[in-house]
């Protein structure tokens, strides 16, 4: 499956690659062209993978990547939270899911820079939050753009009801994700760990 909303970023190299295909049959100098847009169709291919997951038990990731940063803090929406930061390079999927179910209560686009999304100063770049109010208490996900991800594409709305492992959007091209959860929730996740949407992140 092709994630919603990435459609034009294959169309648009398929096209160029059978038109310049048909252009290369009769001036052999155009061959070049075609098989770089060919290459350009097969990674936007790969890039926009929507797989199916199996969602699995207790509080689970909101994203494929690496845990890049853990870090304990006081939230002005949670209070005292725990914050997992997730980095999601190139070769991740890259539609993220709801560690758990809840009602959305509040969305919110802040602008920003583009700077790798692996360095704390990230935490300046474009994002897009949601607050969820869920039965284990106020949670937060926060998606951020990096270098290359210039767009954020949420799949929800305000006030509407989710479920755990239901996709929240899509970050395009390397990006970074942060939870933040209250801090009653004990943690047992540690740096450097590599995790997939929708599979269990080990808190009790």
């Amino acid at each position: 499956m092709i994630a919603p909303h990435t459609y034009p970023y294959i169309l648009v190299p398929i096209l160029l690659a059978i038109l310049t295909f048909a252009f290369s049959l009769y001036w052999i100098w155009w061959t070049p062209f075609s098989l770089f847009f060919f290459v350009v169709t097969l990674f936007f291919l790969f890039f926009f993978r929507d797989p199916p997951r199996r969602i699995q038990k207790g509080i689970v990731s909101p994203a494929d990547g690496t845990i890049m940063d853990i870090h304990v803090l006081t939230d002005p929406d949670i209070g005292p939270a725990h914050r997992v930061s997730l980095f999601m390079n190139l070769w991740n999927v890259h539609i993220n899911r709801f560690p758990l179910g809840g009602t959305i209560t509040a969305m919110q686009h802040s602008p920003g820079g583009h700077l790798p999304a692996f360095i704390q100063k990230s935490l300046h770049n474009e994002q897009l939050s949601y607050l969820l109010d869920t039965p284990q208490g106020k949670i937060k996900i926060i998606q951020i753009a990096g270098t290359f991800a210039r767009r954020i594409v949420p799949y929800v709305t305000v006030g509407q009801q989710v479920q755990k492992g239901e996709k929240i959007g899509i970050v395009r091209f390397g990006s970074r994700v942060d939870l933040y959860l209250p801090k009653h929730i004990s943690l047992h996740v540690s740096r450097g760990k590599r995790y997939r949407a929708g599979e269990t992140l080990q808190f009790t």
